[in-house]
């Protein structure tokens, strides 16, 4: 039997109802989707099991996992942690923390936790729970992070330890992207471009995702504009919209995503994202498959922006995860993500 054959009896086997609730499970079907375990007041999603062949993904990439000592960051009800749990086998652990106490007190009843004997989850900020219990070979975060913590750092083993979290792209969305550590450097193993749901506690980066428009234009609905038909429509939503705002991000300090509802990030209809001149109140402006330009500079704007995607279809439409490239870890603070990256990827058509 192959380390593949096995994941897929460890899958097949595992029942992803046992960490449902009954309003979950009226919502379930037996395909891969991702499946929401608990939403904010405003149906903002904090809390979900991931895509099963993404969870695949991420572990046949951190393989070998037997006899590791393992980190998660926001269990929630406790599925991943239980595949983790047979993975790393009896001579192995798996610690998870959860944040949302409602979320915790299920994980920690459920049967298939209690029965396996190496998983353990706290309630918390894992900011405070992580440096208490010593170093680990694999540390896995599946909520968006803008920047590594000084804590998950120093928890991580020296020699061959993994990380493995999603990295923000301003305006909703991520790159899930996989480390291993030497000394003092972390080098990308694996990146996929993924939607996961965002931090809560002391690293919550909600403002990343996207600002209000009005925080930007305040004058917006007095502004002249014009529609332009002329920009080129997402072929796949979703990944387009995700990689061109990557591909953005690092070219143009001009670049912003902006939410242009009342501030609730749960609606993706809302979600936006541009070039900005906030001296001139103008801008050109992306939502959907709309392009709109903004103020007596918007036209301008509006040129750049399509020169920029022009570039970025050259580029077969490349994101963040098509990347490689080396994060140095010397200095002994939180690892600003942006930065890191800015300094070494080379985005040429």
């Amino acid at each position: 039997m192959t380390k593949y054959d096995h994941l897929d009896q460890l899958f097949s086997s595992l029942d992803i109802t046992a960490f449902l609730s009954e309003c979950e499970l009226a919502r379930f079907s037996n395909g891969t989707s991702p499946i929401k375990t608990y939403c904010d007041n405003n149906g903002l999603v904090l809390s979900a099991i991931s895509d099963r062949e993404f969870l695949r993904w991420i572990v046949e990439t951190m393989l070998p996992l037997e006899n590791c000592r393992i980190f998660e960051v926001g269990s929630g009800t406790g599925y991943f942690a239980a595949l983790l749990g047979q993975l790393c086998g009896p001579a192995g652990a798996v610690y998870g923390c959860e944040i949302i106490p409602s979320l915790y007190e299920r994980s920690i009843h459920n049967r298939y936790l209690t029965e396996l004997g190496n998983v353990f989850v706290h309630c918390g900020d894992f900011i405070n729970i992580l440096p208490k219990l010593g170093i680990f070979d694999v540390l896995i975060a599946t909520s968006s992070l803008s920047r590594i913590p000084r804590a998950v750092i120093d928890a991580c083993g020296p020699e061959g330890g993994r990380l493995a979290f999603p990295i923000e792209i301003p305006g909703g969305g991520d790159c899930f992207t996989i480390f291993e550590r030497r000394g003092d450097h972390l080098f990308v193993k694996s990146a996929k471009l993924s939607v996961s749901v965002p931090s809560t506690g002391t690293y919550s980066q909600r403002a990343f995702w996207a600002r209000p428009i009005t925080d930007l234009l305040p004058n917006i609905e007095r502004l002249g504009r014009i529609t332009i038909s002329s920009m080129e429509e997402f072929r796949d939503p979703i990944r387009d919209s995700l990689s061109l705002r990557s591909y953005l991000f690092f070219h143009e300090s001009r670049f912003e995503a902006v939410n242009f509802g009342a501030g609730n990030l749960s609606r993706a209809a809302d979600m936006g994202f541009g070039l900005f001149d906030i001296a001139e109140e103008s801008a050109v402006l992306r939502r959907g498959n709309t392009t709109v330009a903004v103020g007596h500079r918007g036209l301008e704007l509006a040129a750049i922006f399509s020169s920029l995607q022009e570039d970025w279809n050259k580029a077969k439409r490349i994101s963040l995860a098509d990347f490689r490239y080396t994060i140095n870890l010397s200095e002994r603070r939180d690892i600003e993500l942006v930065p890191a990256m800015r300094s070494q990827v080379e985005w040429s058509p």
